[in-house]
Parts: C-alpha cells; structure tokens; sequence
C-alpha cells in the first residue's frame, strides 16, 4: 500500500472517532486507507476526484481538506478548479458554485498562511 509522501494531520472527525470508539475507529481507517493507498489510481488523481465528489455533495470540510491533500500531492490550482467543474454534469451549477466559492476561499487561506503568494 501506498501513501502519501506528505504527513496528512488527521482531522477532526477522526479525531473524535479514535476517542469515542477505537475500534471503530481502527476499521474505519482501515477501510478508508485500502481505498485511499491503493496502487490502482495514483493518490494525485485520486485526490482530484476527492474534490469533484465533496463538490458535488456539498461536503464543505472535505472540500476545504482535499483542496490541501491535492496542492500536497502536485495537483495545481487550475486541476482543482477543473476537477470541481465536473460536477456541474451530475450537480448542476449550483454544486459547481458552492464547491468552488469554498475552493477559492480555502486557497486564499493557504495563500496567506504561506506568506501571500
């Protein structure tokens, strides 16, 4: 199984699951991670559509989380943009919008947190 070369922080959410349950929170990353760190679709693409998926459900923490795994793994700005347009085929502009609203202002964060680029 391959993983990142980045470290990834672990979010709240698992966070919260490791100390309410741990052994649900052992399957669950076990689980996740098989799909996650597999060698079929390289982690670079995988986050790409990570993005178009939390786009498309309107899931803004996972969003705001993708967009930084994808700029960790090489993916650019305008892949993260192009990757969210592709939810207009199945959400509808309304999905494109809010997921790229979200996209812009999590870049702007990441831009000032590495010194305004």
């Amino acid at each position: 199984m391959i993983q990142s070369s980045k470290p990834r922080p672990m979010n709240p959410h698992w966070a919260a699951m490791k100390d309410f349950d741990e052994d649900l929170y052992a399957k669950c990353t076990a689980w996740r991670d098989a799909l996650t760190y597999n060698e079929v679709i390289p982690l670079r693409q995988k986050e790409m559509m990570m993005i178009a998926m939390t786009c498309l459900i309107r899931f803004e923490s996972g969003i705001r989380v993708h967009v930084r795994y994808a700029l960790a793994e090489g993916v650019t700005r305008d892949e993260i943009f192009a990757s969210a347009a592709l939810t207009m085929l199945l959400g509808g502009i309304p999905a494109y919008r809010d997921g790229i609203i979200i996209i812009k202002d999590e870049l702007e964060k990441v831009d000032r947190e590495e010194g305004g680029k």
